[in-house]
């Protein structure tokens, strides 16, 4: 891990920036990467410097929140794709295996191929859990990220007040 950032001035040399007052949102991405190498009171700095800091993390998090959504979907749609497809095989395999005089070896042959099928559905599914618990991890990092950002936000507002 690199060292520590001091002071808001390396924080901006950092992430490329000026100031904080015209940080773009690729700059605030890097500016949020770069929190867990600053002490909590550069990040606090740095953060009532940034006036558009609020709105940027907000409309970041709505933008991976969007994205999150549609990847879902299109993994739900393309898996649904799949489980017809491979529903549409099974059912040929099991007509196949109604047809009268089927030999002991072509019925065999069948049922392993049934059994093949059954096992790639399993693994679609497994794939997919695996897939959700991914993306549940990521949201839950983002959620974290906003709420720890907001909480020191609330932080600094809170001590302002009291003194």
């Amino acid at each position: 891990m690199e060292k520590t950032l001091l002071s808001p001035d390396e924080v901006l040399e950092r992430i490329g920036a000026e100031s904080f007052r015209n940080v773009s949102k690729d700059k605030l991405i890097a500016f949020v990467s770069a929190l867990p190498e600053m002490d909590k009171e550069t990040a606090i700095k740095c953060i009532e410097q940034f006036p558009e800091f609020r709105n940027y993390a907000n409309d970041i998090v709505g933008q991976l929140k969007d994205a999150s959504f549609e990847l879902l979907k299109s993994q739900k749609e393309s898996q649904e794709r799949t489980i017809v497809g491979y529903q549409k095989i099974l059912d040929s395999l099991s007509k196949r295996l109604e047809r009268p005089k089927l030999s002991e070896r072509d019925e065999h042959y069948i049922i392993e191929k049934m059994i093949e099928i059954a096992d790639k559905m399993a693994e679609l599914q497994q794939s997919n859990e695996d897939f959700l618990k991914h993306i549940m991890h990521v949201l839950a990092g983002v959620a974290g990220g906003a709420i720890a950002v907001g909480g020191a936000l609330l932080g600094v507002r809170f001590i302002g007040k009291k003194q």
